[in-house]
């Protein structure tokens, strides 16, 4: 990276949808939904 300023981003949350691969159609897949621990509480 060059020179400048730079903000971190840190999720805290994340969301997936069809990590199968499978195909869409008609239907709706499931989302699934990770909590990251820690991660709240260390940003200031």
């Amino acid at each position: 990276m060059g020179p400048g300023i730079y903000t971190r981003i840190t999720p805290v949350v994340s969301w997936s949808w069809n990590m199968a691969g499978e195909p869409a159609g008609d239907t709706w897949h499931p989302s699934h939904r990770v909590n990251w621990p820690g991660v709240a509480e260390s940003i200031e």
